[in-house]
């Protein structure tokens, strides 16, 4: 069985500094105005740290400075805790502005900023944290905390500091106060205080004041962010698609993209070096995912985007994108200036990844992007993409000129210094050409995969000589010295494109991509023969010599019209081969699956295949509620597969992670499937939703899967529950530390279903399970204060809820409906029809749950079907079941839509598991 070990978000415009990591601080040292004396990128924002306050910049959109009023005016802030990792920017074409090496710590503290008063930045899987630690016998009272550029604050609902400038809003959780009292966080009454129109500081509750106290705000998120990249016809963003990672011999991650919106703006004259819309990164991950070994920015005063990566045995890695900077950084260059509006650049850094062996333009007059990169034994990078440059340049050429049309692919070849090319051609035909991907097997042939619209692209020794629809894939393989072995079409009468292609080592080729065409060639005896329309993934497997297909499927829901997406591809060492992509099918193909059901909108997925491509052998959904993609996809000497995409999804599964928080507007991801589960892995889950990674509430109702969790099988009879099952306990540890058991409600050797302890502080949470007072697996949690989730009548989190309707008549008179009906095998249940009755008749909808109590009101939960919003009349505990909630609404006598239908429930902004009804 493979199950995810680690899962990391990467919140998109922060990546120079951990890629999602707690938020790491790095000191000044030349890369941005001397003013600043320590930096931190954190959820979509950079926080800089001058002598006398804090600068919060929320991408792109207005900053915020937070001045300590009255505080000492001589602050020298210092750094704490070195961290691993390093930052490296090469920004600009002058190497002595570039900074490698650049430390990276844990804290950073600024002493006696008010008399007996300590205050301390760091970061924190919830986000960005600064503690004011007030010594025995001080006055935590002269804390006060001008926010210069706020038009207003204000204190929410759950307690929390709302700064609003102009169209958004930063917001810092209620702050946690407390004292260490014989070594344990003794939680102390407290709470902010509005002093004035952009002036806040601390009520705080009594304490024992021989005690240091602890005052710890922490940023919950900035509604600033700006929208999120542009969409094509397909639902991938084509900047995104083309970000990467790759893995080495070790394990060690290795993924890139571009910062997007990461741009510092002019802060009160304090301006960061990136100058540009956006800059490409590059960030190191060690094997386990849990630091950053460096992280590194590359770019120059225009926009530069990297699409490609690859590493080589000694630990370099290669970069290929595009770059509109005049000033790319170059180095050993093989073209040093920017020939048209937009180059191909390609960039070689040393193992260290603090400088670089070359960096280099690759382009003609025209539009030149590179698009996928490779390395060879020899360390020859092979770097494709495309050109409408008609002197793009060439040397060797299978192709020596641009086709009349418009994109042209393009494959160069450069020696290991990077300083020149052993071939370099074009490869297209008068309609449009892309290339997508480029892999090189053990004997240095590159495969150039990818989509052609031209029915003149040429073809040798080919599989399939003409186009077939107005769009066919290509796969072209090109020896050594940039002959071509063969060239040939690859789809039906439909629209086929080819997103990633891999090879393995006997030489065979792999390629993944989507189509709409019913009459794809696949081959008999493959796991999916026929199309299931709509719009499908697909893998193919070709022979060395390219002539015959070794198997050929379709990949995707089998009897869904849905779009299931292949993005990329790699194979393991047996031959099987890995997909990722991303899928609206709640049907899609599941084996041995992490996630067994579909999370949401659209979903992510893994899929693997056996060597033959007749069976599955792992597929899994990887995604929550909102709309997730994979994008990358890479397998390590173990067999481990990982995988990189976009989430736009809070409850994203992310057991292990250093961050399991969303960042808002998209964040990257990274995970790390484990080709075994490893002894002691638990997910702990919803017990209503069923939500990999979803978040919890205090007195929610949870379940836990694993192994050997407990001897037999035992359920609670009586109330109070019981913390102790047939030698099974659960222990909760939450955000202040505190340790609690759980009321157990059931437990067995593969699950146990539990009541989070009341009191469980929100923040992120740590689940034990012990048995005869051993632990045997841990979990971590994210408790929320309000975790909403719907019970369904398949106990899956999907279809129609566990709920009664209630018919009320003018004369008061209630009669009762079930809204599903189930068949006789499980998982058939399906809503029925529920009568609205008669003129003056009402329906109330009830629903039961669990993560609802907790709402700030009634006017914050929110429920929807199609048309107007319906009437919420209660929600909140069940009153007769432990942990069970209940939400009762109002049917419309008049719905606009008389089927079956989607009701979705929002409370507090956290949305439930959406349920299906059929109105009558």
């Amino acid at each position: 069985m493979k199950a995810v070990v680690c899962s990391i978000l990467l919140s998109v415009p922060l990546l120079a500094t951990g890629t999602g990591l707690p938020v790491s601080f790095e000191p000044n040292v030349g890369q941005v105005d001397a003013r600043v004396q320590y930096l931190a990128r954190g959820k979509a924002y950079t926080l800089f740290l001058t002598a006398g306050e804090a600068v919060l910049s929320p991408d792109g959109q207005k900053p915020l400075r937070m001045v300590l009023a009255g505080a000492n005016p001589v602050l020298a802030p210092r750094g704490l805790i070195q961290l691993p990792g390093t930052a490296n920017y090469f920004l600009g074409n002058d190497p002595a502005r570039w900074r490698t090496g650049v430390p990276t710590y844990a804290k950073v503290a600024y002493d006696r900023v008010y008399p007996g008063i300590d205050l301390v930045y760091y970061g924190h899987s919830a986000g960005l944290e600064f503690d004011f630690i007030v010594a025995p016998g001080s006055d935590a009272r002269r804390i006060a905390l001008r926010f210069d550029g706020a038009d207003a604050l204000e204190i929410g609902t759950a307690g929390e500091l709302v700064v609003r400038a102009g169209a958004g809003a930063v917001r810092w959780r209620k702050p946690l106060l407390y004292q260490i009292v014989e070594g344990r966080r003794r939680a102390i009454n407290g709470s902010y205080e509005i002093r004035g129109a952009k002036l806040a500081g601390f009520r705080v509750g009594p304490y024992e004041r021989t005690r240091p106290l602890v005052i710890d705000p922490v940023l919950m998120y900035s509604t600033y962010l700006g929208g999120s990249s542009a969409e094509n016809s397909t639902g991938v963003s084509s900047d995104d698609r083309k970000s990467a990672m790759t893995v080495d011999a070790v394990g060690n991650a290795y993924v890139t993209g571009n910062t997007e919106s990461a741009a510092f703006p002019v802060v009160g004259g304090v301006q960061a070096v990136n100058r540009g819309g956006a800059d490409a990164f590059i960030v190191k991950l060690n094997a386990a995912g849990t630091a950053v070994v460096y992280s590194t920015y590359l770019g120059g005063s225009g926009t530069d985007r990297a699409y490609g990566i690859a590493v080589d045995a000694s630990g370099s890695v290669y970069l290929t994108g595009r770059t509109q900077s005049a000033d790319f950084p170059v180095t050993n260059a093989l073209q040093t200036d920017l020939r048209g509006g937009e180059d191909a650049f390609v960039t070689k850094l040393a193992p260290s990844g603090t400088s670089l062996v070359y960096s280099t333009y690759l382009g003609g007059s025209a539009q030149d992007d590179g698009h996928a990169i490779a390395v060879d034994a020899g360390a020859n990078a092979l770097v494709t993409g495309g050109t409408e440059s008609n002197d793009f340049p060439v040397l060797s050429a299978f192709q020596t000129t641009h086709r009349v049309g418009q994109v042209d692919a393009f494959l160069a070849k450069l020696n290991p210094q990077g300083g020149a090319l052993v071939f370099s051609t074009y490869l297209g035909g008068t309609n449009f050409d892309h290339p997508e991907g480029v892999a090189v097997d053990s004997a240095g042939n590159a495969w150039v995969a990818g989509y052609t619209g031209s029915a003149d692209f040429p073809t040798v020794g080919a599989l399939q000589s003409a186009l077939r629809g107005i769009a066919d894939g290509f796969v072209t393989k090109f020896d050594p010295r940039g002959g071509v072995s063969f060239s040939t079409y690859l789809g039906g009468t439909g629209p086929d494109v080819i997103y990633g292609v891999a090879v393995d080592g006997a030489g065979n080729g792999y390629v993944a991509g989507t189509t709409t065409s019913t009459d794809f060639p696949t081959t008999r005896g493959a796991f999916q023969e026929r199309h299931a329309g709509g719009l499908d993934g697909f893998v193919a497997k070709l022979g060395p010599a390219g002539s015959s297909l070794s198997y050929a499927t379709y990949l995707g829901a089998a009897t869904e019209a849905q779009e299931d997406m292949a993005l990329a591809i790699a194979v393991d060492s047996s031959g099987s081969a890995f997909v990722t992509g991303t899928t609206t099918s709640s049907g899609f193909p599941v084996v041995d699956a992490f996630q067994r059901l579909f999370g949401g909108v659209r979903d992510a997925f893994v899929t693997g295949l056996a060597p033959d491509g007749s069976a599955v052998v792992y597929s899994s959904f990887f995604g929550g509620s909102g709309v997730d993609y994979g994008y990358g996809i890479a397998i390590d000497g173990a067999g481990n597969v990982f995988i990189t995409g976009r989430t736009f999804s809070e409850d994203l599964p992310v057991p292990g992670a250093i961050q399991p928080d969303f960042g808002g507007q998209g964040d990257a991801f990274v995970a790390k499937i484990a080709a075994r589960a490893p002894a002691g892995l638990l997910r702990a889950v919803p017990a209503a939703s069923f939500r990999p990674g979803g978040a919890l509430s205090a007195e929610s109702i949870a379940s836990a899967f694993g192994t050997d969790l407990a001897q037999s099988v035992e359920a609670a009879q009586l109330t109070p529950l019981p913390t102790t099952l047939g030698g099974t306990q659960s222990r909760v540890r939450d955000s202040t530390g505190t340790e609690r058991l759980a009321p157990l409600f059931f437990v067995a050797p593969t699950q146990v279903n539990f009541l989070v302890p009341s009191g469980t502080a929100p923040g992120p949470a740590t689940l034990t399970v012990l048995r005869g007072g051993q632990a045997v697996a841990t979990a971590e949690m994210r408790i929320q204060a309000v975790a909403p989730g719907l019970f369904t009548a398949n106990a899956d989190g999907h279809g129609a809820p566990a709920a009664i309707a209630i018919r009320i008549a003018p004369d008061g008179t209630q009669s009762h409906q079930l809204v599903f009906q189930c068949g006789a095998a499980a998982g058939t249940c399906q809503p029925v029809p529920i009568d609205l009755g008669g003129p003056g008749d009402q329906v109330v909808l009830t629903l039961f749950g669990t993560g609802i109590r907790g709402r700030s009101s009634l006017q914050a939960v929110q429920a929807s079907i199609i048309g107007p919003p319906l009437e919420v009349l209660y929600a909140g505990p069940q009153g007769e079941f432990v942990g069970l909630d209940q939400v009762n609404v109002r049917l419309p006598a008049q719905p606009i839509v008389r089927d079956v239908q989607e009701l979705r429930l929002v409370i507090d902004g956290r949305l439930a598991n959406p349920v299906l009804i059929h109105l009558k």
